[in-house]
């Protein structure tokens, strides 16, 4: 609508009934002036007032805050159904998925791998969860190919899953299909059953495993509101047509409409944020084994081994001998025995090495880069 471009101004009271009324140039009442020049197509914002008898007519589409509930979802399978005993959120099985009888665990959700056999969650119930955690026990019988074990998401673009393959686990999810998947992966033991925490907080995942801090990912492409809305949830299918169907069972699935703390999900056997008092005379940061519960500190050559002390964190009511902070000689690995909440014990062992870069030898181009310290 352009002052000299042909364009002319009108209004109408009502777009359904399409009478408008042209009005003339000028600077009065129902009259109009631009500015500048417009072109076909050219959008102009709203007036307040135009904008409030729109929404007067078609409503404001500005939605609610979410308000959590915590405990969103719990499928414990014990009465042999898949009704979600915290709120209305019942699973639905496809094909051959069927809850089973096990000797180890009672009754389990059972897929057999075979194309079409899986789970689904009442669609929308993740959406706009960008603090979730997704606790869950699973066991996975399927140890080559494509597939995802859990999921939700819109297609092969936008999705989260996680799945467990053999040895490996991945925990991961895109807003852009899968060259921009951000990941948290692991290993775990074959063919066993696992306790897996997913916590969402925002854009960082956080995976445990059996009570174990697996990773962080604090770089994420997205949150779980950036998948959209309307998101499908899965049980052993994936996003990927040409993908395979989960084989293994589920027990114990909760799902949570908040990030649970570490302290909720860290086994009570493992230590955490491990390092020295000293931190200065850490070449790298300790190597920590939470599987195996040992930690090697790599220091710089010249410490006294003999005069190190250990500084870590525990979940709550676990004690430990040697305390955090207490100096130990570490020229021989240390026992720490944790004394844990019901009485048992766990331990960890502790040692230092001294890190030597390596030299190099024979012909190197420059001298200055024969060895490094």
């Amino acid at each position: 609508m352009g002052d000299h471009g042909g364009y002319i101004a009108h209004t109408a009271e009502t777009l359904k009934g399409l009478q408008f009324t042209q009005l003339q140039r000028g600077s009065g009442e129902n009259q109009y002036s631009f500015d500048e020049t417009f072109r076909h197509g050219t959008v102009i914002q709203l007036s307040a007032a135009e904008e409030e008898r729109l929404l007067a007519v078609y409503g404001n589409t500005e939605e609610e805050p979410y308000e959590p509930v915590g405990l969103l979802a719990e499928y414990t399978f014990e009465d042999g159904t898949l009704a979600d005993s915290a709120g209305d959120h019942d699973l639905v099985t496809h094909g051959s998925a069927a809850v089973q009888s096990d000797d180890e665990r009672g009754h389990v959700l059972s897929l057999d791998g075979a194309n079409g056999g899986f789970a689904e969650f009442p669609r929308g119930m993740f959406d706009r969860l960008d603090q979730l955690t997704i606790s869950l026990d699973m066991k996975s019988d399927k140890d080559s190919g494509n597939f995802f074990s859990f999921a939700f998401g819109q297609d092969n673009q936008r999705y989260y899953f996680l799945r467990a393959r053999g040895d490996e686990f991945r925990s991961a999810i895109t807003n852009d299909s899968w060259g921009s998947e951000g990941a948290v992966t692991g290993e775990v033991v074959d063919g066993s059953w696992h306790h897996y925490d997913i916590v969402f907080d925002d854009n960082v995942m956080t995976v445990y495993v059996d009570g174990i801090k697996m990773g962080v990912n604090d770089e994420l492409g997205t949150n779980v509101s950036g998948l959209g809305r309307g998101l499908i949830g899965y049980l052993g299918k994936s996003f990927y047509g040409e993908d395979g169907y989960f084989q293994g069972a589920y027990d114990n699935i909760h799902i949570y409409d908040e990030a649970l703390d570490e302290d909720d999900l860290l086994g009570e056997d493992q230590l955490i944020d491990v390092s020295l008092a000293d931190s200065d005379v850490l070449k790298i940061d300790p190597i920590v084994a939470a599987t195996h519960r040992n930690v090697t500190f790599p220091v710089v050559p010249g410490t006294d081994l003999t005069a190190l002390a250990p500084t870590f964190d525990t979940a709550k009511d676990v004690t430990v001998t040697p305390a955090s902070g207490e100096e130990v000689d570490l020229t021989e690995p240390v026992t720490y025995t944790l004394t844990l909440s019901d009485g048992s014990s766990a331990e960890w062992t502790m040692k230092a090495i001294e890190m030597r870069s390596p030299c190099a030898t024979g012909n190197v181009r420059r001298p200055e880069h024969r060895c490094f310290r």
